[in-house]
This record gives C-alpha cells, sequence and structure tokens, in this order.
C-alpha cells in the first residue's frame, strides 16, 4: 500500500507498512494562473487610463485596480500553500528496492547496506527539505523525497523523522539534518 500526500499518513506508512511511495511536490498551476489573471486585468486597467478613456477607467478605475491586487496576492497565497504530486519513488524496505516513478533516476537495490546512508539535506528549491540515498563511494544514488518546509520548525522535523524511520527500516546508517 503507498502512502498518501500528508506527511502524517507517509510517517505511518513508514513504519508499518512494506512499501512506501515518496511523492515530489510541487506547487500547483492554479496560483500561477490566478496571479497572471490579476496582473492581466491590472495592466488592462493601466492601458485604459493611459489611453485617455476617463469614464472607464474613472468609473471601474479603482475597483479593477484593488480587484487585480487581491487575485494577485490570492494567487501567490495559492502558489505557496497548494502542491500537487509529479511523480515520486516507490520504496520496498524488506528488499531495499527504489523504483522511479515519473521523475529522473534508475531503479536501485540496496543489496548490502553497508557504505550507503539516508542524509536529510536542504533541497534543490528555496526552502525546501530533501531524503538523499547516497553511498560512501559513488555519492548521491537519488533524492527520493524533496519537500517545501518553508523554514517551519515542525515540517524539517517531520522531514528528519521520515528519514530516521526510513534509515532504520533499510538498516542503512543516518546523516544530515537533525531537528
Amino acid at each position: 500500500m503507498f502512502a498518501s500526500l500528508g506527511m502524517p499518513e507517509l510517517l505511518r506508512a513508514a513504519r508499518d507498512e512494506d512499501e512506501v511511495f515518496l511523492p515530489r511536490l510541487e506547487p500547483s498551476w492554479q496560483g500561477a494562473a490566478l496571479a497572471v489573471a490579476g496582473a492581466a486585468l491590472g495592466e488592462g486597467w493601466a492601458v485604459l487610463t493611459k489611453m485617455g478613456n476617463e469614464s472607464a477607467a474613472s468609473a471601474f478605475g479603482p475597483a479593477l485596480g484593488w480587484l487585480a491586487l487581491m487575485l494577485i496576492f490570492a494567487g501567490l497565497l495559492l502558489q505557496l500553500t497548494r502542491f500537487r504530486v509529479r511523480g515520486g519513488w516507490h520504496l520496498r524496505l524488506k528488499s531495499g528496492q527504489l523504483e522511479p516513478q515519473d521523475v529522473p533516476g534508475q531503479a536501485h537495490v540496496i543489496e548490502n547496506p553497508q557504505g550507503y546512508a539516508l542524509s536529510c539535506v536542504a533541497g534543490d528549491r528555496f526552502r525546501s527539505v530533501a531524503i538523499d540515498l547516497v553511498h560512501e563511494e559513488r555519492g548521491r544514488v537519488a533524492r527520493v523525497f524533496q519537500t517545501p518546509a518553508r523554514t517551519r520548525l515542525k515540517d524539517i522535523r517531520a522531514c528528519s523523522e521520515l528519514t530516521d524511520i526510513l534509515a532504520q527500516r533499510l538498516g542503512v546508517e543516518r546523516h544530515g539534518l537533525k531537528a
């Protein structure tokens, strides 16, 4: 059974299940679309004002300006809070198999846990935390999980706890950030 998107469910699955899906989260498109619509509305209002169409600008000007601004802020808020799953990694804990699903990378099997480690590190994106599977000789094998933490200590702790659980269940070392 695969874990759902929420971190509490993911932690539970990592503790109890034999197979876990570690999702790759990306911001949803709705926030960007709403912000672009607000910017277009604001630009349209500015063009009407500059063209000398005073009747349209004076009748709807302040309301359109505020509406455009609210759409932009609502879009930014959505962009920061809503995420979609864009692939991820299937991790079979008993056999040590990792398989990518719609993400770059190759399937990998941890046959001998010696030399392997799971590392909780800063992610590729601004204010994100990630879990990497690393090998002492080959370096990073795969980035198996990345979550936007937004520097909230609760999210950083949850990712650190997930790293602890997975490392223990796989029998590999644990490196990196401990919150």
